[in-house]
C-alpha cells in the first residue's frame, strides 16, 4: 500500500505537475501557431533545469537523512557533492552543444542528454525517498 502511494505521488507531483514548465511553453506555442525556432532549445533547457532541481533536492534529502556525523556520512557528503558539481558541468556541456553548427550535435544530442539527465534525476529521487513513509506528514495519516 505504501509503495503505491509513493508511486502515485511520484507520478502526479514529480512527473506531471513538476514538468508543467517543460510542456506548457510548447503547448502555448502550438496554440499561437508560432514557428519559433527556439522551441527545441527552450525544451532542452527546461528539461535540464527540471532535472537539476529534482537531482539537487534528492541529494540534499540523502545528505540530511544520513547526517549522523560518522565517517560514512562524510563519505556520502562528498559523493553527493560530486553529483551537484557534475550537474553544473552537465548544464554547461548542453549549453555548449546547442551552440554547435552540426545538425546532429545541436539537435539530437542535447535532447538525448537532457532525457538521460531527467531519468537519472528520477532515479536519484527514488533513492533519496526509499526509506520515506508516504502517507504521513504533509500527505496526512
Amino acid at each position: 500500500m505504501k509503495k503505491t502511494i509513493k508511486n502515485k505521488y511520484f507520478f502526479w507531483a514529480i512527473v506531471f505537475f513538476g514538468m508543467l514548465g517543460i510542456y506548457m511553453p510548447i503547448i502555448v506555442r502550438i496554440f499561437q501557431k508560432s514557428n519559433n525556432i527556439l522551441i527545441l532549445d527552450e525544451t532542452v533547457f527546461n528539461i535540464v533545469t527540471y532535472s537539476i532541481s529534482i537531482l539537487v533536492t534528492s541529494i540534499y534529502t540523502l545528505i540530511i537523512n544520513s547526517s549522523d556525523g560518522s565517517e560514512n556520512f562524510m563519505s556520502k557528503l562528498f559523493d553527493h557533492i560530486g553529483y551537484i558539481i557534475g550537474s553544473i558541468v552537465y548544464v554547461l556541456v548542453i549549453n555548449y552543444i546547442v551552440t554547435l553548427e552540426s545538425k546532429f550535435w545541436c539537435y539530437w544530442l542535447p535532447i538525448i542528454l537532457s532525457l538521460i539527465g531527467c531519468f537519472v534525476s528520477w532515479r536519484m529521487w527514488f533513492l533519496a525517498n526509499k526509506d520515506e513513509f508516504f502517507g504521513t506528514g504533509a500527505l496526512g495519516n
